[in-house]
Formats: C-alpha cells, sequence, structure tokens
C-alpha cells in the first residue's frame, strides 16, 4: 500500500523516513517483546521453585493477553507472589500498577478511584525505587490524566517520552486521554 505522502504525490523527506523507520523499529520490539515474554513465561511455569521474575513474566503473559477480568484476575495473583518473594521487583510493582489501572481504565471495577489511587501508590514506590522507570512515569501520566490532572500526566508522558524507553504506542494513549480529560487543543 503507498504512503501517505505518495498518494499525494509528493516525495516523503529525510526526517518522515526516520519517522517511519522509527515506527517499524518499534513495532518489531513490541512484537518481539511479547514473544520473549510468553517464552519466559512458559519456562517459569516449569519450574520446580519459580523466583520473583519467573512470576513477573507469568503475569506480564496474562496482561498481554488481553484485559478481560479474568486475565487481570490472573496477572494480579502473579504480580503479587512476585512482590511477596522480592518487593522490590520493581517490575513487578510496574505490572500490578498496570492491572489496577487497566481496571479502572476499562470500567472493570465499581470503584474506578480506588484501582486509581492503587496504581498510583505502587507507581510511586516503583519509581522511588528507580527513578528513570519510563513505563513507570508513562502509567502515572495516563492515571493522573484520567483523574482530571492533565498538566501533572503530561509531564510524567513527557518525562516517559524523554527516557526513551516507552514502546509503540505507548505515548499515542496520551492525547485522546487528555482529550477527554479537558487537556486542551494541542492535543487535537
Amino acid at each position: 500500500m503507498p504512503s501517505r505522502l505518495a498518494r499525494r504525490g509528493q516525495a516523503p523527506r529525510p526526517a518522515d523516513l526516520f519517522d517511519m523507520q522509527d515506527e517499524i523499529v518499534a513495532r518489531l520490539a513490541n512484537q518481539l517483546g511479547t514473544q520473549l515474554i510468553a517464552a519466559e513465561a512458559r519456562r517459569g511455569e516449569k519450574a520446580p521453585h519459580p523466583d520473583s521474575m519467573d512470576l513477573y513474566f507469568q503475569g506480564m503473559a496474562r496482561l498481554n493477553k488481553g484485559s478481560t477480568a479474568e486475565f487481570l484476575a490472573q496477572a494480579h495473583r502473579f504480580f503479587e507472589r512476585a512482590l511477596a518473594l522480592d518487593p522490590g521487583n520493581i517490575e513487578a510493582l510496574v505490572g500490578m500498577a498496570t492491572v489496577d489501572r487497566r481496571r479502572g481504565a476499562g470500567y472493570l471495577t465499581d470503584d474506578r478511584a480506588a484501582r486509581f489511587a492503587a496504581a498510583e501508590a505502587t507507581l510511586i514506590k516503583a519509581l522511588s525505587l528507580a527513578p528513570n522507570h519510563a513505563v513507570a512515569h508513562h502509567l502515572l501520566g495516563t492515571i493522573q490524566i484520567s483523574t482530571k490532572r492533565a498538566p501533572q500526566g503530561m509531564a510524567e508522558c513527557e518525562r516517559a517520552r524523554s527516557e526513551k524507553i516507552v514502546g509503540f504506542g505507548a505515548l499515542a494513549s496520551v492525547a485522546p486521554e487528555a482529550r477527554k480529560a479537558g487537556g486542551g487543543a494541542e492535543f487535537e
């Protein structure tokens, strides 16, 4: 399928080519990441005594299956078990916050505010251990945007973007959430 620029009869500019290259690389990295998580989760399932990271990967594998109440509950249990073994497992903390955020954002709970508050508290703990964790900053930002604190949320998302670790599509979710929260015309 021809690119937008080709359909308009314009030659692509180098900046457009670099943006397209970044998008392709990010998509490949995300797909590979999902496959690696699934492989690690399968390996962890066979471990007679799974460690904290085995349980983290199993939780992430459940998250990657979707945001149904069942998958989120399974992921939550894996992250809880991971944190029981290692309370400083930053990735499990971020995974736990992801579950709470998805429950709140997906209206999978009667108490959205409590899910968002739990996710925010967990992310603050994760960021106290790893201040430059881009995914934690991104999640915290989207929670702040979803709870009518768009300026703070945008600052957190910008911090995540500056860390250059957030995967493809993660920041694309910021503009619609900011728009819903009344974030302003700059997100149009």
